[in-house]
């Protein structure tokens, strides 16, 4: 059944639920009218008729029958403008209650990247699927749209029931957080035994444990990107890189470019982000977007600048001083958003653009991960690289004009 038509079931069924009782009254009240109407002699297709006011009954029950059928009916079609009234004011407890409802459905934990392309696919596929996240900013698209979505942990059995896990197909883990991701994982496992579990997990110790003890999936955005961007390095032949950043990306592109034999820097925010590296000739320590910071990086010279964290406004003005500093070179982002993409992509910043979250949820289908859900092995969606392709025709890096007080970029000029 498709998921449009079995939300619309689900509706239809709260709607039921919150109006049981009244139900109930009416029902009981036509069967008691019936019986009192053919115990006063009525014949049954005359007592139907009057039931459904086909036919008027002028007796003193007739009369009575018609008001307090009036009465009974009103009170239902109050319950349900009242019903629909709570749902508005309070539509997080109907997209908890619709969660509860869902049975061969996925379940996602944490509105991460990861998490909103994993929704997104199943949603544009018309596949059911419920989030819980502890952060109702997160859900407010959701909570606002009607979608099974439930604010909480995760980390508890009631969170757990609140989406229906013990009937669940899919279960995929998106915390940032370690000992959450293991927690939940471990809860799943006791209920679920049978679900196909994907976890999030950058620590490829822990992902070894997350596998071994509770059968999961194990994805890491930050290994899927160094994937992508080794073989980046040898398609344009880069033979020097500046990456900005000193998270689980850029530790994981350390080696790498190692092993290429790619002379390289890292520009870190803080001191103690490369305190246990080794080499700390090729580390500096300062604001990415400082000029004298990028200059002392290497960026004036470099052929290719990697920003590897997740903050885009941070990404914007790095990249804008970047550029400024090196017209010609390559610079690569990632990128969540589409629109935030496309700003980048296009003139002035020029940046080659993925999404480390859209290619990791197009590897797991490609590997058949969400064969639970009738999906096939097909990729999903398009490609997750936006090369802008747009640089200079000159090859010759220019040194920079000075930026002024407000600091907009002056452009190099061939």
């Amino acid at each position: 059944m498709s998921w449009i038509r079995n939300r619309k079931e689900i509706q239809l069924k709260l709607a039921m639920k919150q109006n049981r009782w009244l139900l109930n009254l009416l029902a009981m009240w036509l069967v008691v009218s019936a019986v009192i109407l053919v115990a006063t002699g009525h014949p049954a297709v005359e007592t139907l008729q009057i039931l459904l006011f086909l036919q008027q009954d002028n007796s003193h029950f007739g009369f009575f029958y018609a008001s307090m059928t009036d009465f009974v009916v009103f009170g239902l079609v109050i319950s349900v403008l009242l019903v629909d009234m709570q749902r508005q004011v309070r539509p997080e407890a109907t997209c908890r209650v619709m969660a509860e409802e869902l049975s061969g459905h996925a379940v996602i934990f944490s509105f991460t990247n990861l998490g909103r392309r994993t929704w997104q696919m199943l949603r544009d596929l018309d596949i059911p699927v419920a989030v819980v996240d502890s952060d109702p900013a997160n859900l407010e698209q959701l909570i606002r749209e009607g979608y099974p979505c439930l604010v909480g942990s995760g980390r508890s059995l009631a969170d757990l029931d609140a989406v229906n896990i013990d009937q669940a197909r899919f279960v995929m883990v998106c915390s940032d957080e370690l000992e959450g991701s293991a927690v939940i994982c471990s809860l799943v496992r006791k209920r679920n035994p049978k679900c196909d579990l994907v976890a999030r997990c950058a620590d490829d110790d822990i992902g070894d444990l997350l596998a071994k003890q509770y059968r999961a999936t194990v994805v890491s955005t930050s290994r899927v990107a160094a994937l992508f961007l080794q073989d980046y390095l040898g398609t344009h032949r880069v033979q020097h890189c500046v990456l900005i950043g000193s998270g689980s990306l850029s530790r994981r592109m350390i080696p790498i470019l190692q092993e290429l034999q790619v002379h390289f820097s890292v520009v870190a925010s803080k001191e103690t982000d490369v305190d246990d590296l080794l080499g700390k000739e090729n580390y500096i320590v300062g604001r990415f977007n400082d000029d004298r910071v990028l200059e002392q990086a290497g960026v004036m010279d470099t052929e290719l600048a990697i920003f590897t964290e997740d903050d885009f406004s941070l990404a914007l003005t790095t990249v804008d001083h970047v550029r400024g500093l090196n017209l010609h070179c390559r610079i690569v982002c990632r990128v969540f958003m589409d629109d935030a993409a496309d700003l980048l992509s296009s003139e002035p910043f020029l940046c080659d653009i993925f999404s480390t979250s859209r290619h990791a949820v197009e590897q797991l289908r490609k590997q058949g991960t969400f064969k639970s859900l009738g999906l096939s092995g097909s990729a999903y969606g398009t490609g997750p690289v936006v090369l802008s392709e747009k640089l200079p025709k000159s090859s010759h890096h220019e040194k920079p004009h000075i930026r002024n007080k407000s600091g907009a970029s002056q452009r190099a000029r061939s």
